[in-house]
């Protein structure tokens, strides 16, 4: 579940964990985000707009941006046991 302004909505995708459990990058994704007709992404990425560890920065775009880098936004993921 991610959260924007208050606004929350389901996503998927994988979390990448350092050694100390800690959340080190994200690749979060939904088709056809709703009033859109393309699909969102929210994912760390690096300089090159490539998936890479980045634990203070998330990107947000909509599948195939010009620029994926154009939305940055600090992040908190908390990842909890499925147990």
């Amino acid at each position: 579940m991610a959260t924007f302004e208050g606004t929350s909505q389901e996503l998927t995708g994988p979390v990448f964990l350092g050694p100390n459990g800690k959340v080190r990058g994200i690749h979060f994704s939904r088709d056809r985000y709703p009033g859109e007709a393309v699909d969102l992404r929210i994912a760390t990425l690096n300089s090159d707009e490539k998936l890479d560890w980045n634990e203070h920065f998330v990107f947000v775009y909509f599948n195939g941006a010009s620029t994926k880098l154009s939305h940055p936004f600090s992040y908190r993921c908390d990842v909890t046991s499925g147990s």
